[in-house]
C-alpha cells in the first residue's frame, strides 16, 4: 500500500558536465577544407591544448579560430562543450546555438544544446531538440538517454521508459546513466524491486561514481521495505 512509497530524488547531476557534452570529432569535414587555413590550425592547436588539459589557452585559440572564421561550427561547438563543463551554461547555450545559426540541423550542437536546456530545465524547450537529435541519430546512447531524461522531466513517464531503455540497450555504461532514471521512474509508480534492479545495476558498472554511496543507501532502504 501507500506506506511501501519511497519518495526518492536520486541526488545526483542528471548531466555529468565533466563528460557529458559531445566533442565534435577530429576528422576534418568538408566545411572545414574551405575554411581559413589560419582558423583550423588555430582549432587543431586548441584540440592539443585540450588534450594536455590547458582550458583557458585553448578557449583562447578557438575564439581565434571564430573571429577568423564566423562558420566554424565545430570551433563554436567546442567553445561550448568547454562552457558547459565549467558550469558556464548560458554562455554554453550561446555558442551551440550560434553553431546551429552557421549551420542548421548540425547534430552534434543540436544534441549538446538539448542537454544545456536539460540541465538549466527548461524541459518544454529542451524537446524539440531532442526528439530532433534521435531522429537523426537514433542509435547514439546519448540523444536516447537525454529524450528519455526529458520526458521524464516533464512527467511522461511511458515515453521515458522507452528511450532510457533503449540509451542501455545501445550503451549499458553509458556516462549519462540511465539506470537512475529508470530506478527514478520506478519508484515513482512504486516497482521497488525493479528499482533495485536498476540500482544494483548501476552499482555494478560504476562502483566508484559520486553517486554510488547515496544509491547504496537507497537500495539498503528498499531492501527493508
Amino acid at each position: 500500500g501507500e506506506d511501501r512509497r519511497i519518495d526518492v530524488t536520486v541526488p545526483y547531476d542528471p548531466e555529468a558536465p565533466d563528460k557529458q557534452a559531445q566533442q565534435s570529432t577530429h576528422t576534418v569535414s568538408a566545411r572545414q577544407l574551405s575554411l581559413p587555413s589560419a582558423a583550423v590550425r588555430e582549432y587543431r592547436e586548441a584540440l592539443a591544448l585540450l588534450e594536455r588539459h590547458q582550458v583557458e589557452e585553448a578557449i583562447r585559440r578557438l575564439e581565434r579560430a571564430v573571429k577568423l572564421a564566423p562558420r566554424f561550427v565545430e570551433a563554436w561547438n567546442h567553445l561550448g562543450t568547454i562552457a558547459y563543463q565549467q558550469r558556464r551554461f548560458e554562455d554554453a547555450e550561446k555558442f551551440f546555438r550560434t553553431a546551429l545559426e552557421h549551420e542548421p540541423g548540425s547534430y552534434v550542437p543540436t544534441v549538446n544544446l538539448g542537454g544545456v536546456l536539460i540541465t538549466v530545465g527548461r524541459y518544454e524547450e529542451a524537446l524539440p531538440y531532442n526528439l530532433y537529435a534521435v531522429q537523426k541519430e537514433p542509435r547514439d546512447a546519448l540523444a536516447q538517454a537525454q529524450l528519455g531524461k526529458n520526458y521524464l522531466r516533464l512527467g511522461k513517464l511511458d515515453p521515458a521508459l522507452q528511450h532510457l531503455n533503449e540509451a542501455k540497450r545501445l550503451d549499458p555504461d553509458h556516462f549519462s546513466f540511465p539506470q537512475l532514471s529508470l530506478a527514478e521512474i520506478y519508484l515513482r509508480r512504486g516497482d521497488l524491486s525493479q528499482a533495485a534492479t536498476e540500482f544494483e545495476d548501476f552499482l555494478k558498472r560504476h562502483p566508484d561514481a559520486a553517486q554510488a554511496a547515496t544509491v547504496r543507501e537507497y537500495l539498503k532502504k528498499i531492501k527493508t521495505q
